[in-house]
This record gives structure tokens, sequence and C-alpha cells, in this order.
């Protein structure tokens, strides 16, 4: 008949499903030197890769080095682990305080309260709240695994970097302009050198895309040359 295509005859024992339509809508947002940048819908088994593609792909004027990926599950993870931290130092400077009130007389309930509101993480919203530090150019060529993509991931592409910071314990933190031939140390004179309270044997290098070295390295090779440092990398003192 005309309709046997689009009807079927129930017979005894039949059984019928009726799935239900899926409304796990996901989305994810892309940001920064990517041609167009905003919030993407995703499917099932995406990455990365692909949504950079979607995006028309990173500016030549774009930092792969640079990329801050997040992940909301991990800035939920990791907001739980500062909170914790906060919680255990609180208690421990009220203990020792409490104990120093206890053996020197005159100490100030004021003063406590006012170290204890510093220790407030506020910011909870800082985009390196789950962080998941990415070899972005790597997985781009195909030599590094990809990363799927998951509901309210973000992922921002900055400017290429052309400064090098120094900050902590020097007399003069500031950025200074990248020079291919200037190494760790060369910055640090450049900032005043060590202060008094500098620790000269734990320097670290926060390179751009977030992963940290320790400058302890530089005894085994490892920042030799003008490899040491590359343009956006911060040295904390």
């Amino acid at each position: 008949s005309n309709n046997q295509n689009t009807k079927e005859l129930i017979e005894p024992m039949d059984e019928i499903n009726v799935k239900e339509v899926s409304n796990n809508f996901r989305t994810v947002e892309i940001s920064g030197e990517v041609n167009y940048p905003g919030f993407y819908p995703i499917m099932e088994g995406e990455s990365l890769n692909d949504l950079i593609r979607r995006a028309g792909g990173i500016k030549e004027s774009g930092s792969y080095e640079g990329a801050i990926f997040t992940r909301e599950n991990l800035r939920k993870s990791d907001r739980k682990r500062l909170q914790e931290a906060q919680s255990d130092l609180r208690r421990k400077i009220l203990l020792s305080m409490s104990q120093m009130q206890l053996t020197q007389q005159g100490g100030s309930p004021a003063g406590i309260s006012d170290i204890v509101k510093l220790l407030t993480f506020e910011q909870e919203d800082n985009e390196l709240l789950g962080r998941l530090v990415i070899d972005l150019e790597s997985m781009l060529m195909g030599k590094s695994p990809e990363i799927h993509l998951e509901d309210k991931d973000r992922i921002s592409i900055p400017r290429k970097h052309q400064m090098v910071t120094v900050v902590g314990e020097v007399n003069g933190s500031n950025s200074h302009q990248y020079k291919q031939n200037l190494g760790v140390s060369d910055y640090i004179s450049m900032s005043g050198g060590f202060s008094s309270f500098g620790d000269t044997n734990n320097v670290y290098i926060v390179k751009s895309d977030g992963s940290t070295f320790s400058y302890s390295k530089a005894t085994s090779g490892f920042f030799r040359g003008s490899s040491q440092i590359q343009p956006g990398d911060t040295i904390v003192i």
C-alpha cells in the first residue's frame, strides 16, 4: 500500500522503544588570537584540535606556548585544595598566636584577626584555577595525544610574549625585553640582584605554558645557552 513505508503493523509480543531526545547541550569557549573566537557547541569525542580548526586556526600573532587551557572539574578540585590549605594555615597561625599570648602579655586580638583575613581567598574565578598544562604546538602537529573536550572547557590564546619577568626577592622586581643571549643570572642582575632575603639555592623558572622548573637544573645543562630563558618566562626568587 501507499502507507507501507511509513507505517508498521504491530503484532503480539512486539516491543516498542521510544528514545528520549538528549538535552545534554555542551559548550566550550575559545578566546584570544584565533580567527573566530567565541562559544562553540561540542559533540561527543570532539577534540581541542577540532575546536581550533572550527575557530579558523591560530593567528600568526598567537602564542602556542602561552595557551591557557582550563577545565571545570579541575577548577573545582583546585579550589577545594586551596580552601583546605588556607583552613589548615589559619588553624596553625591561630594556635601559634594563642601560644604566644600565653607566654607574652599584650598580644593584640585585632592583630590576629587581620592576619587571618589576609588568608581569605576571594578571587575564586582566577583563570589559573583548573589549568591543565598542555603542549599545544606538539598536539596540533600530531606529536602528542589530543585532548577530548568536556563541557565548559576554556582555552585562551594570548599574543606572543616579548618580555621576561623577575619577581620575588630581588632589589627591583620588574619585566625586561627578551634578548636571546641573556640567561637567568643576567635578568636577575638587571633587576638589582638578590635582596638580603633572596635564597640563591631556590630560583624557579615558570614557563609561559605554566610548567615550572628549578634553576638548580642549570648544573646539569638543562638551562644552558640561549634555551635557558624564552619570551614570556617568569623568574621567581
